[in-house]
């Protein structure tokens, strides 16, 4: 049998003034970092500059679009129930209503999510051709891991802080083209006076409860496959 693999890409932290911005963060991560009981009061995203040339994704999708088209029909929309609104309404695979706004940070988004989508999809794509399920033990593992993203974006997609102060670090003072730049190359900051962007934190937080969730997994003896009836009526 495989080993089960983990996606713990190495976590690259900034730092001018030695290690201990890294140990500050990993002590607060370790503590439980986040409140999620809490549905009140969530922030508004942080903001690019205006070009944003490092080219950050500021709209994240929980469910990846191109899962999403699987259902589309022959406009290339789906049926989307809002539940604040309470109403139905047709929407692209791109619409907002299905997109976190900068919950994680570029290393996450483009990093080991990328990483995780990508093997899914290629998947999928097998999968839906052959019509059959996912038994192989790798194949299993690649749908766990997929569902424990979505599962684990869906539920840490918001967040109630943007910035956690953390204490006795003083940070490094950041131009916002240089902070763009460190999230873009995969990069852990921390501002001056220990400020650290929330969503850097979520997006180390995600990456944990993915390997747990995805280890509770391990005993699912496989994925099935639903395929949909079209049902014609006769003029």
């Amino acid at each position: 049998m495989n080993p089960f693999k983990r996606y713990t890409r190495t976590i690259l932290v900034y730092s001018s003034g030695g290690s201990y911005n890294a140990a500050a963060i990993g002590g607060v991560l370790s503590g439980g970092w986040g409140d999620w009981d809490d549905e009140t009061g969530w922030s508004k995203p942080e903001k690019t500059s205006p070009s944003n040339a490092s080219e950050l994704t500021t709209k994240q999708h929980a469910y990846p679009k191109k899962s999403i088209a699987h259902f589309a029909n022959c406009e290339g929309r789906v049926e989307v129930y809002d539940l604040i609104r309470k109403k139905s309404r047709k929407a692209k695979p791109s619409d907002p209503i299905f997109c976190a706004r900068r919950a994680w940070d570029q290393r996450s988004e483009s990093g080991y999510m990328r990483e995780i989508e990508d093997e899914f999809q290629e998947l999928t794509d097998r999968t839906i051709s052959n019509l059959e399920g996912v038994t192989r033990v790798s194949d299993k593992r690649v749908v766990g891991r997929f569902f424990a993203l979505w599962y684990m974006r869906s539920r840490y997609n918001q967040l109630k802080d943007q910035e956690y102060i953390l204490d006795g670090i003083e940070g490094d003072q950041l131009t916002l083209e240089q902070e763009e730049k460190l999230e873009r190359d995969h990069y852990l900051y921390v501002r001056s006076g220990g400020r650290i962007p929330c969503r850097q934190l979520n997006g180390v937080l995600i990456q944990q409860k993915i390997d747990k969730f995805s280890e509770d997994l391990e005993s699912i003896a496989g994925w099935g496959l639903i395929s949909p009836e079209i049902w014609m009526n006769a003029a």
